[in-house]
C-alpha cells in the first residue's frame, strides 16, 4: 500500500493495517494499549487503576487501593475498599465505552464505566451506590529515536523525546504501532507495521517496497511522510502488547505527493 498521509491516531493507523494486510475486513478496537489513572475512594483512600485493552477490545487490569496519608475522611456509604489490589475486567467499545468489573474482597462487586479516546479519558467507579470520579492517561512508552543526516530534508530533524505515547495492537500476529511526542497531536508521528515473522531476536530489513510486509513511516502535519528505504530494525522484544526495537542506520525517503522532500537518518531504539 501506498501512503498518501501518515497516520497520526492509532484509529487511523489500524485502518492503514487493514488496507495492507491480506483481509479487506480487518477490525481491532482503535483504544488497544495501556492506560492508567487515580482517583479518591471511600475514607480518603487512593485508588490506582491499571487498564491493557487488547485488540478484540477485551480489557484487564487492577485496581491498587492504599491508606490515605493523611487522616481519613469518613466514608459516604457502606461500601468499603479494602486496601490492597484488586483484578478488574470487562470490555471497551469501539466508541470507548468502559463495561468492566471487579470485586472487592471485603465489600462485593463494584464497576468501572466512563469514556476513553486515543489519549486517555474520563472514569467512574459505581460501589454500593456511591461514584468515584478520576482520570485515566494513555501509558507513555520510552526510547531514545535520533534524526540526523539530513538532505534536502524539510522535516522537522529534533529527536524524539524519551517519553513518546505509543499505542500498539496486534491482530493475526501483525501488529500495528504508532508513537507521537506527548501532546503534539498529529505534528510528529512514527508508524510501524510489523508482520508475524518478525519475532524477538529477528532483523528487519527495509526496502521501500509496497510489497514488504514490515514497513517504518515518519510523518507531520498529518501530511507530510517519508518512508524506510534501507536500514534494519532489530526486534528485541515483543508480545501482543508490548514491543522494544531498535532502528540501525535507516534511510527515510520522501514521499515526494505528501509535500515531504530530501532523505535523513533514524537510528535508536522504541519502547512499550
Amino acid at each position: 500500500m501506498h501512503s498518501k498521509q501518515l497516520a497520526s491516531t492509532f484509529a487511523i493507523a489500524v485502518t492503514i493495517v487493514g488496507c495492507g494486510g491480506s483481509s479487506s475486513n480487518f477490525t481491532t478496537n482503535p483504544f488497544a494499549g495501556t492506560y492508567t489513572g487515580n482517583m479518591t475512594l471511600d475514607s480518603s483512600k487512593n485508588g490506582a487503576l491499571s487498564l491493557t485493552i487488547a485488540s478484540s477490545g477485551a480489557a484487564t487490569g487492577t485496581l491498587t487501593v492504599t491508606a490515605p496519608s493523611a487522616a481519613p475522611t469518613r466514608g459516604g456509604g457502606g461500601f468499603t475498599f479494602t486496601v490492597g489490589t484488586t483484578n478488574i475486567s470487562g470490555t471497551v467499545g469501539s466508541d470507548g465505552t468502559l463495561n468492566i468489573t471487579g470485586t472487592d474482597a471485603g465489600s462485593g462487586l463494584f464497576t468501572v464505566g466512563g469514556q476513553i479516546g486515543a489519549s486517555g479519558g474520563n472514569i467512574n467507579i459505581n460501589a454500593g451506590g456511591q461514584t468515584f470520579t478520576g482520570t485515566l492517561g494513555a501509558s507513555a512508552g520510552g526510547g531514545s529515536i535520533t534524526l540526523t543526516n539530513g538532505s534536502g530534508s524539510n522535516a522537522i530533524m529534533s529527536n524524539f523525546p524519551a517519553n513518546p505515547l505509543v499505542f500498539m495492537s496486534t491482530i493475526g500476529g501483525a501488529s500495528s504501532i504508532v508513537a507521537s511526542p506527548p501532546g503534539s497531536g498529529n505534528a510528529r508521528t512514527l508508524l510501524l507495521l510489523l508482520d508475524a515473522a518478525a519475532t524477538p531476536g529477528s532483523t528487519v530489513t527495509y526496502n521501500g517496497s509496497s510489497s514488504n510486509p514490515n514497513t517504518f513511516s515518519y510523518g507531520e502535519g498529518g501530511t507530510k511522510s517519508w518512508k524506510a528505504t534501507s536500514g534494519t530494525a532489530s526486534i528485541v522484544s515483543r508480545t501482543t502488547n508490548s514491543i522494544q526495537i531498535t532502528f540501525n542506520n535507516v534511510t527515510m525517503t520522501a514521499e515526494t505527493d505528501t509535500g515531504a522532500t530530501g532523505t535523513f537518518t533514524i537510528n535508536g531504539t522504541l519502547t512499550k
